[in-house]
């Protein structure tokens, strides 16, 4: 989460105000189920928790594993892993070196609940470092965690004086060099291995030396998303390997495959987001965006917001997304039971925009002031990027979303098809990222057209929702994550 995003809020009014917020959605019958059928989807309580039993069980399977199968109870897993440890000549503790190679808001706070989860279960795991690069360390990480691995991150943790990227990546190379000389931890959890295009050949070949598996180390690779024909995630059943796995954490029924064999890899469940200052998965609502929200909901207005990501860009330091302003502006003159938000990628400090312009109906909001996790339930339609992050979490809220993809990252054009395939959204066609600041260069025509389409057949989309909200507001994720990672650690400690 890096630089700061650009979103348009926009208040509506349907016929009847309570269907804006939808809350304590319904159960699935036996027709709902068809339906998913019909659209080429799972039904979510069983799609993640399948995609585990299928990844245990191939781990089992694997020669020499010493790992339990899914019919051993975990809890009796632990039993024995505890019992393992305590017999272990030294370590007591399975070792942990935590590893987040940069990211966004879509992903960086995620990664950091598995994390969590490892400091919650101190009888087994000692994490003993942690390192976050760059700007996703300052601006993502959860506050506890920045203070408790603070001594790991020093060297760029500084907001007024950052090393640029390429220091930055040298320095966090460097940093992991010197953490891992002279010391193997049991277990390496990291989120990318081969970092993005910044990094030279060298670098990627220091990563792979530095991180590779071994009879005396486990590796999980720790991703959000899987995108199928990527090369990054063109993984087959042959890769769940004892000692090496790969783990995304979002639900496995968003995708277009969702089995654990045709991903070589493990879905398990949408990992819930920790806020970058409360550390919980849902901030409070509190803050002058929900004062003004409950104004907007006593003059029975809905909220449409439009958001393109949580990263600062250096366009938006003044005015980005001239056309979502244009639309606000038709859209206020014809309509009067519309308020607008709108999102920017700077802080506050940096824009030359008042808290609220058009008589209090546009409200401008900046990065790091809210949550999607708090903020979406709040709203009636989001228009987002399509980041996994902001869509996910648009399905989990309950609300029919509309997805303007940028070039900026492959996974956006694919949930906009995806949405559609779903029901669940309108997807429109891709624009170059760079055209966001110039004016013109988002078409407000498809934007209204998209909204009128849900507007139109709001309870189609709402309905579409529900089979997939219930396990995306509630999920067992990082359960799921530890069910794999403990019955690992449990085969290491036996196989020593």
């Amino acid at each position: 989460m890096q630089s700061l995003t650009h979103a348009l809020l926009f208040l509506f009014s349907l016929i009847s105000f309570t269907n804006c917020f939808p809350t304590n959605l319904t159960l699935l019958g036996h027709d709902d189920l068809g339906g998913l059928a019909v659209r080429g989807v799972q039904y979510p309580s069983t799609a993640a928790d399948r995609q585990v039993k299928e990844v245990v069980d191939a781990l089992a399977h694997s020669a020499g594993s010493k790992i339990s199968g899914s019919a051993q109870a975990l809890k009796a897993v632990e039993d024995q892993l505890k019992k393992g440890l305590q017999g272990r000549n030294g370590k007591k503790k399975i070792e942990v070196f935590f590893i987040i190679y940069g990211g966004s808001n879509g992903d960086v706070p995620l990664l950091s609940s598995v994390l969590q989860g490892m400091l919650d279960r101190p009888d087994i795991f000692d994490v003993k470092h942690s390192l976050v690069l760059g700007d996703s360390y300052r601006d993502f990480f959860p506050q506890a965690l920045r203070t408790r691995f603070a001594d790991d991150n020093t060297e760029w943790a500084s907001k007024t004086n950052p090393p640029r990227r390429e220091q930055a990546i040298a320095m966090f190379l460097a940093k992991m060099s010197s953490i891992l000389s002279g010391w193997n931890p049991d277990l390496i959890v990291a989120s990318h291995f081969i970092p993005p295009g910044a990094t030279t050949p060298e670098q990627k070949k220091q990563i792979r030396t530095l991180t590779a598996p071994s009879k005396t180390r486990l590796i999980v690779q720790l991703q959000v998303y899987y995108l199928p024909g990527l090369p990054s995630t063109s993984l087959t059943l042959k890769d769940i390997k004892p000692n090496s796995i790969r783990m995304y954490g979002q639900q496995p029924e968003i995708w277009d495959k969702s089995s654990a064999k045709d991903v070589g890899a493990a879905m398990v469940g949408k990992l819930p987001r920790l806020s970058s200052t409360a550390s919980t998965a849902k901030p409070p609502r509190t803050g002058e965006v929900y004062a003004w929200i409950d104004k907007q909901k006593q003059a029975r207005r809905q909220i449409f917001y439009m958001g393109m990501g949580m990263k600062e860009r250096a366009f938006d330091k003044r005015r980005a997304f001239p056309a979502f302003m244009d639309l606000a502006k038709e859209e206020l003159a014809t309509l009067s039971d519309w308020s607008y938000i709108i999102l920017h990628n700077v802080q506050r400090s940096e824009s030359d925009f008042y808290r609220t312009s058009h008589s209090g109906r546009v409200f401008h909001l900046f990065v790091g002031e809210t949550s999607w996790a708090t903020l979406f339930p709040e709203m009636g339609v989001v228009l987002t990027h399509g980041g996994v992050g902001s869509v996910t979490d648009a399905i989990a809220a309950g609300v029919p979303q509309i997805i303007l993809p940028t070039d900026y990252a492959a996974d956006q054009e694919y949930f906009a098809k995806r949405l559609e395939k779903m029901q669940i959204g309108v997807g429109l066609p891709k624009i170059p990222y760079g055209a966001l600041s110039k004016p013109q260069a988002t078409s407000v025509k498809e934007i209204r057209a998209a909204f009128a389409k849900i507007k139109t057949d709001r309870k189609h989309y709402v309905d579409g929702i529900k089979p997939f909200r219930k396990d995306l507001a509630n999920t067992k994720a990082v359960d799921n994550a530890f069910e794999i990672i403990t019955r690992m650690c449990a085969g290491l400690v036996a196989r020593d």
